[in-house]
């Protein structure tokens, strides 16, 4: 089959190499500017120099598409960047980047899909794992953290290529970030730790079960009702979501601070605050405690001699 398309803006009649994609879409291009960008690209320049027939511009046949031959070559040439919007696009310039030892393209591209770990860290973690970004897959399995994992209908093309370990790694990692949220949660010793909820409870109306805590000036804290039962409703979240911003915990709508609004005169205002506020200060406990677990990938360890 002979190739007769042309990919623009890559369609200078005076290009001295044609490029030719898998999908068989031509781009004329300039041999100077391919090997300043690409080592592996010079070489191969060298070595099929003595191919060409009769002063005849050399065709080059490469295995990658044209869309992403197209958005490689947009990354090298003085043109418009490509807009890369689709993980499966990035994912396959990346390669072919790495294919083709282009360096200089790889910083916009790391940034493109530490972008999108916002939208889909599940695949930006595969994606990032099989190109041995362990800064960006690390990025990407926090960002899982904060909501509860859910499977794509169709299975992404990368989840083909991720080795086991990657998965194990990812619910190990997990299930230590859980372990380190409930620990936080169940400090009680962090429940009567702030400017809020170090004041004295009401002796009057009822309290909880808990023991009456004493703070170092001698004064009793006691919690309202509510407490033991809102504290429990935010580690069922950590469990599905040990990462999880509690934003709606804050909410007035919240079940919790409506019934801290509805308790004695005198404990209301106090229990209303401390329900507006403890879950932004357990939320920074937690943070603190997630980022001491560690994740560490098999190509970031250096083998011992």
């Amino acid at each position: 089959m002979t190739s007769t398309s042309l990919r623009i803006p890559f369609d200078d009649p005076d290009a001295d190499i044609i490029v030719r994609s898998s999908d068989d879409v031509k781009f004329r291009l300039y041999k100077v500017i391919l090997a300043k960008a690409s080592p592996v690209f010079r070489a191969m320049l060298q070595k099929c120099s003595d191919l060409a027939i009769n002063s005849t511009i050399l065709v080059v046949p490469l295995s990658e598409d044209a869309r992403t031959l197209g958005n490689l070559f947009r990354l090298c040439y003085p043109v418009a960047p490509p807009e890369l919007e689709r993980l499966d696009e990035v994912f396959a310039v990346l390669r072919a980047a790495e294919k083709y030892e282009i360096t200089d393209v790889l910083a916009p591209l790391q940034k493109t899909l530490r972008e999108q770990t916002r939208k889909d860290p599940l695949c930006v973690y595969a994606i990032a794992y099989l190109l041995r970004f362990g800064d960006i897959a690390r990025l990407a399995a926090k960002r899982l953290l904060e909501d509860v994992l859910t499977m794509p209908e169709i299975m992404p093309p990368e989840f083909d290529l991720l080795p086991s370990t990657a998965f194990y790694l990812l619910l190990s990692y997990t299930q230590k970030c859980v372990q380190a949220s409930l620990t936080v949660a169940d400090n009680h010793a962090l429940q009567f730790t702030g400017p809020v909820w170090q004041c004295e409870r009401c002796t009057t109306c009822k309290i909880s079960s808990k023991p009456t805590q004493r703070v170092c000036s001698g004064s009793s804290i006691r919690r309202w009702t509510g407490w033991t039962s809102y504290v429990a409703g935010i580690k069922q979240d950590l469990v599905l979501c040990p990462g999880k911003r509690f934003a709606s915990q804050c909410e007035p709508s919240c079940p919790a601070i409506q019934r801290a609004a509805s308790i004695c005169a005198r404990c209301a205002p106090d229990a209303y605050d401390d329900c507006v506020q403890y879950p932004h200060f357990l939320q920074k406990v937690i943070d603190q405690s997630i980022s001491k677990v560690g994740l560490i990938f098999p190509f970031e360890v250096v083998p011992v001699a």
